[in-house]
């Protein structure tokens, strides 16, 4: 048979016939029977081998969001769901909330498939309003409130919401924002609304205010909207649909304007099962530290829903700042936790965990961008010298994949450089960019994902969604990653960059800026690099690679020992960087913790600027980015 009918027969097999072919895999994996292989990654699986039966046919539930955690947690009401700066918040506490939120939602008149936009920092309002509008089925974007009010408006434009709900910091910013937008109302929520001290001042507010007169005013309080809905006695439960949209959040934006994702309750809930049944120890009543804003999905999956499944406590922060993360640890003291792969920069070294016994930590996972090899070491060694039995568990996903779709489950399938294995009902394989033939094992190209976590669309962006979402000669619909790697013989995913970071010269040759990285962060000097391309104004089109680096001594002798390092090792003169620029830190985006590769353009093209034409080897950046 060939490849090609191979592809075809397997697509049409039925979710029971699929269950059986996956555990066929598994065992033949496993070396438990023989059988032939055919090289390629969709249809060999070779990953399955890490995985139990359970993992392999357990189903994901028909349900909505709200529903699943509901059940999960209605016999244990009493545990505590959320800790918010040293108030803690029980399940039924929770589900208390979300109700008073669903009454308030309905009484303001919002309907099934409504959208409401939410700006609003991970507070446990923001959980309620969240879960609240999907128990009614209308349905939540979130959108980042610390936009400039340029994106601001483009965000409520691109909704056409007219209800926002936002926290109260960023309550000036929004006047402005929603001008000639179909926002009638918006909700302000403040950041400390369930502190205690702020709780007492509140029920003496409400004595004093009608809450009727003050639902007619443009911009409302939180605790005033919440009063109205106490009047609403009608149903405030909607039916599970499975291809409905329930969530929408938004691309990291790394690439342009960020794109609205559009998920459903079935594809968010797939994310999260994927992830309890991947072996990863999970266990009712563990502590989950919530550093990741609710508004990106890494943040919003992995990073809330996920522990409200499984009943485990997360100790909300809503202003994180990654400088403060060995503190939270010391007071905190975490079972699982979600970072950005920049985060151990700031755990590596520091004094006041210097003697602290980090045994309890299960699942350090990091995720969001990747890490470079030399940082992955130093973590792991890191941890390790701490009591920590885990390494550091990398992860790879997107927004439009509903976060992870690959996890390092366990060490054993932890190798240094991968971002793990395939989740138990996803499948990747590596696509040509040019011909989008799938290749074999081994052989570099764009990743693709096929599974139950890609997204239903881009709103309001047909084009954009078809750019992405492709159906391929197997009949299956894949995403489209815009990310460029390889699976290893044992299934392992390698990202080896962006497709659209890398860099084209102008005689066509491709430059992958991560390998150039590799190469400049073996010097013991190098803090972190970042490598990237910029216009080549010796010719008429094409760009030169140019470096940013980070040094632990800002010295001529280690610049010059950098240069003669790439010189020796990069196997061609072209991956040569055209000019390094010493800087004093790295800019990161806020919401992901990805490299802001166009701020780092703009501080180079500000340097050329100011500096005459020639050689920049030596020149010291002084003034922060």
């Amino acid at each position: 048979m060939e490849l090609k009918d191979y592809r075809t027969q397997l697509a049409n097999l039925d979710i029971n016939e699929q269950k059986l072919r996956d555990l066929y895999l598994r065992n033949l994996a496993l070396g438990k029977i023989q059988g032939p292989s055919t090289g390629y990654a969709s249809i060999d699986k070779t990953w399955l081998k890490y995985y139990d039966e359970m993992a392999i046919q357990e189903n994901t539930p028909n349900m909505k969001i709200y529903d699943c955690i509901y059940e999960n947690n209605k016999d244990h009401l009493d545990e505590i769901a959320l800790e918010y700066y040293g108030t803690n918040i029980t399940y039924g506490e929770l589900f208390e909330n979300i109700n008073k939120f669903a009454n308030a939602f309905k009484a303001r008149g919002i309907k099934e498939q409504d959208i409401v936009t939410l700006g609003m920092l991970t507070t446990p309002e923001a959980i309620y309003t969240m879960l609240a509008l999907n128990k009614i089925g209308a349905i939540s974007s979130m959108i980042d409130p610390r936009s400039n009010i340029h994106g601001l408006h483009k965000y409520l434009l691109d909704n056409a919401s007219d209800l926002v709900v936002i926290t109260d910091l960023f309550k000036n910013k929004f006047k402005e924002a929603i001008e000639n937008t179909s926002v009638k109302q918006v909700i302000v929520s403040p950041v400390l609304s369930s502190h205690p001290i702020f709780k007492n001042k509140k029920e003496k507010q409400q004595n004093r205010k009608n809450p009727e007169n003050q639902l007619k005013s443009k911009f409302i309080s939180l605790d005033n909207f919440i009063q109205y809905g106490t009047h609403y006695n009608g149903n405030i439960t909607s039916k599970y649909l499975e291809d409905s949209p329930a969530i929408i959040v938004h691309s990291g934006g790394t690439t342009g304007f960020p794109k609205a994702v559009v998920m459903s309750d079935k594809k968010i809930l797939a994310s999260v099962y994927q992830c309890l049944n991947s072996g990863i120890k999970f266990k009712r009543g563990e502590s989950w530290l919530g550093i990741m804003p609710l508004f990106i999905i890494y943040g919003a999956s992995t990073g809330t829903l996920l522990p409200l499944v499984k009943g485990i406590k997360i100790h909300l922060v809503s202003l994180f700042n990654p400088k403060n993360l060995p503190k939270l640890l010391l007071k905190k003291r975490p079972i699982h936790m979600t970072l950005a792969p920049s985060h151990f920069e700031y755990l590596i070294g520091n004094k006041k965990l210097e003697n602290e016994d980090l045994s309890y930590i299960v699942a350090p996972t990091v995720g969001g961008d990747s890490m470079n090899i030399e940082l992955e070491k130093k973590a792991n060694e890191w941890l390790k010298n701490h009591g920590c039995e885990y390494k550091v568990i990398k992860g790879y996903g997107s927004s439009e994949t509903c976060s992870a779709v690959t996890v390092c489950v366990s060490n054993e399938c932890n190798k240094l450089g991968s971002v793990g294995i395939p989740l138990p009902k996803t499948t990747i394989s590596i696509f040509d960019i040019e011909t989008n033939e799938e290749l074999p094992i081994g052989k570099s190209g764009e990743i693709c994902i096929n599974g139950p976590t890609n997204m239903l669309k881009y709103l309001n962006s047909e084009a954009e969604t078809e750019m992405v979402l492709k159906k391929h000669d197997d009949g299956k619909v894949w995403v489209h990653s815009g990310d460029y790697g390889y699976i290893d013989q044992d299934g392992m995913l390698y990202i080896t960059d962006r497709i659209k970071r890398m860099i084209i010269d102008f005689g066509g040759f491709k430059i992958l800026p991560s390998y150039v990285e590799s190469i400049i962060n073996k010097h013991p000097d190098v803090v972190k690099s970042v490598v990237f391309g910029i216009r080549d104004t010796n010719h008429v089109q094409g760009e030169v690679p140019v470096a940013c680096i980070v040094l632990k001594n800002k010295s001529a002798q280690s610049i010059q020992e950098i240069k003669d390092l790439c010189h020796r090792e990069l196997k061609d003169s072209t991956s040569m960087p055209a000019n390094f620029y010493i800087v004093n830190e790295i800019p990161y985006i806020a919401t992901n913790g990805k490299v802001d590769i166009n701020a780092l353009k703009q501080m180079v093209e500000k340097i050329n600027e100011n500096n005459e034409k020639g050689s920049l080897l030596n020149k010291v950046l002084k003034k922060k980015i």
